[in-house]
């Protein structure tokens, strides 16, 4: 049954904001505009700095700066959220001081995360994700190229923090699909997966993750078929790279038109935890909700078979 949502809207529409490639420079001008639309996002944030060269590049919370806008943005209504640690793979201890960093820094702790792929501390991703006959299949097309790298949910390896992670965080992301309409690719969320107990709770998102993703997937089409059908949308980005480029223009062809229309629809613009609190609270306990064997395998199968279709299954 689709969820009715707060107020008399008729959808739901937020991001997940990776915060890959971020800094001020580059995504200050895209938060401006999602502000001043009315649009509440989740941000996620690395507290340290990597040691050495980092995997991807952009500011961190230890900038005091760029910590200054992420508080900023936090005031303004944003929610933040934790990206692991750092931009490099992490070992425990640093990820317990990410925490304390993080609770010093806002008030509190991270209520959503999602993995930095390129981690040994990231929690159940690549093989991780799935389980029977399609974790060997993704360990075929990917030639097991990824088997035992991600560990952050290894009890016995030094980038373990499993137990951080239920102990702090209420949702985690996980599976990425194409449709816009998250909650039509993955009804369950937030829910819980017993093959993964070091979640409190999991949640899928919709795949925007570079401009020409965000071009093929986020159209004037797309928003009002989402909002025909009721549903609710968790873009899953990455605003730091090149969604707005000063020099050439600012920001990049149609975005702006686009997030200008989802504006103007009757949708609720809130973010992600509080979007999943709603969904959450819609269940007879208040639980997340209990994903059985055939749930998990449809969604399993989903991804993987998306994955494949886009010939992308790192």
């Amino acid at each position: 049954m689709t969820p009715r949502w707060p107020n008399g809207k008729t959808f739901a529409f937020t991001l997940f904001d990776d915060t890959d490639l971020s800094t001020v420079a580059n995504t200050g001008p895209i938060y401006e505009l999602l502000t001043s639309l009315g649009m509440r996002v989740t941000k996620s944030i690395w507290t340290h700095n990597a040691v050495g060269k980092p995997h991807v590049g952009g500011d961190t919370c230890e900038d005091p700066a760029y910590r200054q806008w992420v508080l900023d943005l936090q005031r303004q209504g944003h929610e933040i959220a934790l990206h692991n640690a750092a931009d490099q793979s992490s070992e425990r201890a640093r990820t317990i001081e990410a925490f304390a960093r993080f609770e010093s820094w806002f008030g509190a702790m991270p209520r959503t995360t999602a993995s930095h792929s390129g981690n040994r501390d990231a929690l159940y991703q690549g093989p991780e994700r799935l389980t029977g006959m399609r974790r060997a299949l993704y360990n075929i097309l990917t030639r097991r190229r990824h088997v035992g790298r991600f560990q952050g949910q290894e009890e016995r390896s030094p980038y373990f923090w499993g137990d951080l992670c239920v102990g702090h965080v209420d949702y985690v992301r996980n599976f990425v699909f194409q449709d816009l309409n998250t909650l039509k690719s993955c009804p369950q969320m937030p829910y819980a997966d017993a093959t993964k107990p070091w979640s409190n709770a999991w949640f899928a998102s919709s795949e925007a993750a570079t401009p020409a993703a965000f071009r093929k997937h986020v159209t004037i089409d797309a928003v009002k078929q989402l909002e025909a059908e009721g549903g609710a949308c968790i873009l899953y980005t990455h605003l730091g790279a090149g969604f707005y480029r000063a020099a050439q223009g600012g920001f990049t062809t149609g975005f702006r038109e686009v997030i200008e229309y989802v504006a103007s629809r009757p949708g609720w613009f809130v973010p992600v935890a509080t979007l999943l609190d709603h969904l959450r609270q819609s269940a007879p306990d208040a639980r997340p909700y209990p994903l059985t064997d055939e749930e998990r395998r449809r969604l399993e199968w989903k991804w993987l078979l998306e994955k494949v279709s886009s010939g992308k299954t790192s």
